[in-house]
């Protein structure tokens, strides 16, 4: 394969891509009504109808992705050429062309799909890149507003393909682990500007501020259960467990060393990323559906093993002589 394809994949970060194509194809299963027998019983979409809306959904996930994570670089480059030169744009690896000319059609490619689902669906699309931008061009300098505004984004991510979705505990799920798996990787980080008590009162503030607002909405229109499927949030809370047991492992030792402290927020990061598709496995056979369960399992695999063979291969890619390319 050619190196420079590895390249690519290692700055689009697999375990974000996965991820968000795997969220976005949950929620399209949650918001497709399926068959209804004449007895008034649902049926869950069949593989055929999902087989068609699968595609836009991946499109919408992947072009969001592919914008937020081509902006943010982009918007880095001179801190980035400074702190961290063996980043894949000031090394030269890829160029500043490029990298705008993907965050562009990640975009486009993102609400041409949107279109395609229904005028909710590309309102909710343009709210999402609205978000990704304020989030790259002001939000992340504020500690709190930057880790809510990152559980959030991948929540509108999510409701993009289902705008008028009810039963919004899988995006409560995800929104409540991308804001705290963040915070905690911020801090273990010791990303600037630091993150103090005060923000962190901040972003508990804002997660229950988003929290109250997706329940309030789901018991106001329709209740707090799945119809039919009452226990369907069981597998889902064990996959939590697993999680926090997962992660005082992987945190358990405490180091000192900046550069170790940052690889460890990175593994943690990456870990906790692709530990959403683990989420949506859970919910999805918590409903009875094997299939689509199995095709996230596809997912999680390539979210796992994806990453490290991209980072292997893009170091490899050619001898690491920094070319700092002009802006």
């Amino acid at each position: 394969m050619n190196q420079s394809i590895w390249r690519w994949v290692h700055l689009v970060r697999p375990e974000l891509a996965f991820s968000a194509v795997s969220n976005a194809w949950l929620v399209t299963a949650l918001g497709m009504p399926g068959r209804v027998l004449p007895a008034g019983e649902a049926l869950p979409p069949s593989a055929w109808e999902m087989a068609l809306h699968w595609p836009l959904a991946a499109a919408i996930a992947l072009g969001l992705t592919l914008y937020g994570i081509y902006l943010n670089d982009l918007l880095d480059i001179r801190h980035d050429r400074a702190f961290r030169p063996q980043r894949p744009l000031p090394s030269g690896w890829i160029s500043s062309r490029g990298a705008t000319m993907t965050a562009t059609l990640g975009l486009v490619l993102a609400l041409g799909a949107a279109s395609f689902v229904g005028r909710l669906s590309s309102a909710a699309c343009v709210l999402t890149a609205l978000a990704i931008l304020f989030y790259n061009a002001t939000g992340k300098y504020l500690p709190a507003v930057g880790l809510v505004s990152l559980g959030l984004i991948r929540a509108l991510m999510m409701l993009t393909l289902a705008p008028d979705l009810i039963y919004t505990w899988p995006v409560c799920l995800v929104l409540s682990h991308v804001i705290f798996c963040s915070t905690l990787a911020y801090g273990i980080e010791g990303k600037r500007p630091r993150l103090h008590g005060g923000d962190a009162a901040q972003v508990f503030i804002g997660w229950a501020f988003w929290m109250l607002l997706l329940v309030g909405g789901m018991v106001w229109r329709d209740g707090l259960a799945l119809p039919g499927h009452s226990q369907v949030g069981i597998l889902p809370m064990l996959a939590v467990t697993l999680f926090v047991v997962g992660s005082w492992r992987i945190l358990g030792p405490r180091l000192t060393d900046l550069r170790a402290r940052r690889a460890l927020a990175g593994r943690y990061h990456h870990y906790a990323m692709a530990w959403l598709i683990v989420y949506d496995i859970a919910w999805l056979i918590g409903m009875g559906r094997w299939g689509q369960a199995m095709a996230h399992g596809v997912l999680l695999l390539l979210a796992l093993g994806a990453a490290p063979l991209a980072t292997a291969m893009a170091r490899h890619a050619e001898p690491l002589s920094y070319r700092l390319r002009p802006m």
